[in-house]
């Protein structure tokens, strides 16, 4: 793909649309979206680009548009190891937001992909319908992430 595939070049009710089509959007009316246009954006990553270092500041959370991204701890003896995989329509991001503290991992893009990047510190500007909606996906998305991972 290229920039010139980026979805939010297509118009605003077509990024709606794919938004919708994710679970983790589902929920959330096209006004609600439109809340999240505001302050977020499309980006695109090539294959091993990281996307999130362990032990920076978290402002930013994630959403995956396509593409696939491993999320890798690396911890006191350096050594390495990929803990899960995440695809389409995960989040992640969300811990350091939460827990207001630097990233507890390394997030790698495991292939080609689109991620919508929505600007953590505006959540507190968004309605509090809005604001549980979010945290209730937050909640199911961290609840999957710990059985997918618990179960390896």
């Amino acid at each position: 793909m290229n920039e010139d595939n980026l979805p939010e070049q297509n118009g605003q009710e077509k990024t709606k649309l794919l938004l919708k089509s994710l679970d983790f959007f589902s929920i959330f009316t096209d006004e609600e979206l439109n809340s999240f246009l505001e302050f977020s954006e499309m980006k695109k990553y090539k294959v091993q680009e990281y996307i999130i270092r362990e032990d920076t500041e978290g402002d930013f959370f994630y959403v995956i548009i396509r593409g696939t991204v491993n999320i890798i701890y690396e911890g006191s003896n350096n050594v390495k190891r990929t803990i899960a995989t995440l695809r389409e329509g995960d989040c992640f991001g969300e811990i350091a937001l939460i827990l207001d503290q630097p990233r507890s991992a390394n997030i790698l893009a495991a292939s080609d992909c689109f991620l919508f990047k929505i600007d953590g510190k505006q959540i507190d500007e968004l309605s509090l319908e809005i604001r549980e909606k979010l945290f209730r996906q937050f909640s199911v998305s961290l609840s999957k992430r710990l059985v997918r991972t618990s179960c390896k």
